[in-house]
């Protein structure tokens, strides 16, 4: 016999990291959950009891269920986009506070904005006069709406950085916990090798980038760094096209690698099924992560989870996972394509750097394994009043 209910609210079937997230945390959590004397359930924004792409039908389960807690997995895309009239997160919060008073309401920020966010310019196409204008007249307005009618409602949030924890602050929230994005050691498996160990008829420096082709991912930047690395050195950019808009940015790499004359040095994966993931993985001596901004990157946790050799750009969420634990990875200057050359040569040619790095990956992993993140989410629970 439970002694209350808590919701976890997420997408579920979509192609996003979001997902990915919820699939393999959720079982854990429900686990620690039951041990508790809690029941778990997970209701989807996808597919469960009904059509839940529509803010009433999920405002109805929700209403249906009468949980004593809700817990949401929250990325601005999968609630509608960031901005108005598409964003129905906070109509959702306001309505349940209002119909559901008894329960606590809490969630996991996957993207924090700032009040430093600007809408991004480089490679926008059409879309850069629109930006402009919303960088100029209307961020004040979005800064309220993404800030303290997102966070300031709830009784409690997840962050995955200590950067991001007085940025939701700041919006009224009442309490906010600082859990690491998991490292999923023993679901994901196999390990990448290091140089010395790979298969000699495979070539001996592969480099793979991993994630959906946006400017945000930096994948130009991965391409006019390959073109200034000897020509035995091949990258594999694994991932493909999410979203309408980024078909121009993905015609504008093809059209640079052409032109720097790398296309025979580049595999182009597409999107890449959950059971291909790890055969990527291994074929791989180096993993890069060029991103020119990044939330808190799951592509980076896939990588630490098969203790493999990483460089990221040294932006500050990324640097905040060698604070953690040192060597578990290394960096490059965002944007600096001649330094990110310049860092992979340097790990691809020197096995004791790439060893280091991998024994830095590990260890990170075992700190961040799913069950120990589940435990932190009870304890988060019990924070904000839901758990005894």
């Amino acid at each position: 016999m439970f002694s209350m209910r808590i919701v976890w609210v997420s997408t579920e079937s979509r192609t996003c990291g979001i997902a990915d997230y919820s699939k393999v945390l959720w079982s854990p959590v429900q686990a620690a959950l039951k041990s508790a004397g809690v029941e778990g359930i997970f209701v989807s924004l996808d597919q469960s009891r009904g059509d839940f792409k529509t803010y009433e039908s999920l405002k109805q389960e929700l209403l249906r269920l009468s949980p004593e807690g809700i817990h949401f997995q929250h990325e601005y895309g999968i609630w509608g986009g960031k901005n108005p009239p598409y964003y129905w997160f906070p109509r959702l919060i306001r309505s349940l506070r209002k119909n559901l008073p008894q329960s606590r309401l809490t969630a996991t920020a996957h993207t924090v904005l700032s009040r430093e966010y600007r809408f991004p310019l480089k490679r926008r196409g059409w879309e850069v006069p629109f930006r402009v204008f919303a960088n100029c007249f209307l961020l004040k307005r979005l800064w309220n709406l993404w800030g303290e009618r997102t966070w300031g409602e709830l009784d409690g949030v997840v962050v995955h950085s200590c950067l991001q924890k007085s940025l939701v602050e700041q919006s009224g929230c009442k309490y906010v916990e600082v859990i690491p994005h998991f490292v999923a050691q023993g679901e994901f498996g196999k390990r990448m090798k290091s140089t010395a160990a790979r298969d000699s008829s495979q070539p001996k420096k592969t480099v793979l980038v991993f994630g959906f082709f946006t400017p945000e991912k930096g994948q130009d930047i991965a391409i006019e760094a390959l073109a200034k690395l000897p020509a035995d050195v091949r990258m594999i950019l694994a991932g493909g096209i999410r979203r309408k808009k980024d078909e121009s940015y993905f015609n504008q790499c093809m059209l640079r690698a052409r032109e720097l004359g790398i296309s025979d040095r580049l595999e182009m994966t597409g999107f890449v099924d959950s059971n291909q993931i790890d055969d990527l993985y291994m074929r791989a001596n180096l993993v890069l992560a060029p991103c020119r901004e990044t939330s808190g990157s799951g592509s980076l946790a896939q990588a630490l989870a098969r203790g493999g050799p990483v460089l990221a750009s040294d932006l500050s969420l990324n640097r905040e996972i060698a604070e953690r634990e040192s060597e578990a990875l290394t960096f490059f200057r965002a944007g600096d394509a001649s330094d990110c050359a310049k860092k992979m040569l340097e790990i691809l040619e020197n096995e004791e750097i790439s060893l280091k790095l991998q024994k830095g990956a590990r260890r990170y992993a075992e700190a961040c394994l799913p069950a120990l993140t589940a435990e932190k989410h009870l304890r988060f629970f019990r924070s904000v009043g839901l758990l005894k």
